[in-house]
């Protein structure tokens, strides 16, 4: 997995430490060659250039069993996720997913892109439809995955961090 961190973020990895100061991106393998899951996370300031590293042993999660690998397996194109918030960044966003096949057909595993509402957000709000229009958009359960604030978007309880329904935003458009 490849992450761009997004700016400030306070906590990521499987420790939840604050990431080096000048790491941009990380890469995240999960490997269980050794009979278990395990996590590890290099953090990069730029390519080639590794700040840091974190490793997890027998962190108990496999890609494979989550929904967005799984619709990849049974697509015969790109999946797309219902919103969900993501582990690493406890920011919503979606999962589009395809399976990688070897040139004989055999499967090699699958391949997945996290697109979140900040990034959604954010490229909708450069969009003007009218003087007052606004663009959303919405998943298939009517959660509001893109909105031009992303603040609204969420909502916290807690620790927990949720997708809102279109419908409990206020806001008349």
């Amino acid at each position: 997995q490849a992450v761009r961190l997004p700016p400030g973020i306070e906590k990521f990895g499987p420790n939840g430490f604050r990431p080096p100061s000048d790491a941009r991106f990380v890469i995240r393998v999960i490997d269980d060659a050794r009979g278990k899951m395990e996590d590890e996370y290099s953090y990069y300031a730029r390519w080639g250039q590794v700040v840091g590293t974190e490793h997890a042993p027998d962190i108990g999660y496999d890609p494979r069993q989550r929904p967005w690998y799984r619709a990849a397996i049974a697509a015969n194109s790109v999946a797309i996720s219902n919103a969900y918030v993501f582990s690493g960044t406890n920011r919503p966003g979606v999962t589009l997913s395809r399976q990688i096949k070897t040139s004989d057909g055999a499967l090699l595993g699958v391949f997945g892109a996290d697109l979140s509402t900040d990034t959604l957000s954010r490229l909708l709000d450069q969009i003007r439809i009218g003087s007052h229009g606004i663009v959303f958009i919405l998943d298939r359960d009517g959660r509001l995955i893109g909105y031009p604030d992303p603040n609204r978007t969420i909502v916290r309880q807690g620790d927990r961090v949720y997708v809102v329904f279109a419908d409990a935003v206020a806001d008349p458009l």
